[in-house]
Order: C-alpha cells, then sequence, then structure tokens
C-alpha cells in the first residue's frame, strides 16, 4: 500500500495512495531471487556480519531494529554462535520508485 509522506510532513498531512497487488516481471523475479540467494549463501558460510545494503541489485538487507542494543543469535564464520543486528529484506528504493510509476502509469489515461 503505497503512501505519501516525508519526514518533514505532519501525519495528518500524508495520503496513502491506491493499493495494489504487484507482481515481478520474469527479469524482476529472476534478480529478486539472485539476491536473496546470495545472501542467504553469505549467512550460511557466517558470513551475516558482512551482509549489508550493498550486497544487491534491486533487494537490500537493512538492519531492522530501531537501535544497536536489539540483538540476535547467529552464526559466525567459526561455527559459533554470535550476537548481530536484526536485519531485514527491503526494495531498494529507486526500484521501488520504479515499480509505483509502472503501476500507475497504467491507471492513467491516456
Amino acid at each position: 500500500m503505497p503512501n505519501v509522506a516525508s519526514r518533514e510532513l505532519p501525519i495528518e498531512q500524508r495520503q496513502i495512495a491506491t493499493p495494489f497487488l504487484w507482481q515481478p516481471t520474469f527479469e524482476q523475479e529472476q534478480t529478486l531471487k539472485k539476491d536473496f540467494e546470495d545472501v542467504l549463501d553469505q549467512v550460511s558460510m557466517g558470513n551475516v556480519e558482512q551482509v549489508d545494503a550493498r550486497l544487491g541489485e534491486i533487494l537490500q538487507v537493512r538492519p531492522k531494529a530501531a537501535n544497536s542494543k536489539a540483538l540476535t543469535d547467529a552464526i559466525g564464520t567459526d561455527g559459533s554462535t554470535i550476537k548481530t543486528l536484526r536485519k531485514s529484506f527491503y526494495l531498494r528504493p529507486q526500484f521501488a520508485k520504479q515499480c509505483l510509476q509502472q503501476q500507475f502509469s497504467y491507471l492513467s489515461p491516456t
């Protein structure tokens, strides 16, 4: 569900756009799959600490926690349990923007 907002806008001035179900193209799906598998490869090799937003073409991994004290268990490079920041998958902003532009261009009268 897209929303029009920025940190500068008060909550009452933010807008919710028309919800839609996004379906990736074949090429987008393949890129998402590759990005996801690249992250899984790094995590399975114990390199969870090296996984960051630089990895991935359209899918990125970023810290999920609001602060650096929210840690979770993970497997380190030597196979031992380590504490690390929680991480989540996010679409890169430029890619999300392209998806929104494509979706809403279909709704525009020609």
